[in-house]
């Protein structure tokens, strides 16, 4: 099997790769957060984490409602995301960002055949 450079991926895969990264990026703050808090209390990462966990997690959780996955738990250290939450957040943002790169694709293409197609 040969591996291509990320130049010659799809579009809707390097779409739905880039997405999932901000939820992952906000997975890792929390985890960070909920370390430092007990040595102390971070309140401009905690502002950071909390801005980045309800922009990550709004249209997942009202999806997520409709069809009865919890997206978090509530447990000690306050709210962490469960398995099957912190799952249907990133396939969530993966076809969002599939389907926004096949449609950079798709006009990328239109463009590249329009501007070679003789005048």
């Amino acid at each position: 099997m040969k591996v291509t450079s990320w130049k010659n991926w799809p579009y809707w895969v390097k779409g739905g790769l880039i997405s999932v990264s901000l939820p992952i990026l906000s997975l890792v703050l929390v985890l960070i957060q909920m370390i430092l808090v007990k040595f102390f209390l971070p309140g401009f990462l905690f502002l950071i984490t909390l801005f980045l966990l309800s922009f990550v997690s709004y249209v997942p959780y009202q999806i997520a409602s409709m069809l009865g996955i919890h997206l978090f738990d509530l447990d000690a250290f306050g709210i962490f995301p469960t398995i099957p939450g912190a799952i249907f957040v990133l396939c969530v943002w993966f076809i969002a960002g599939a389907v926004i790169g096949m449609i950079v694709g798709k006009i990328k293409s239109k463009h590249k055949t329009s501007s070679n197609s003789p005048k």
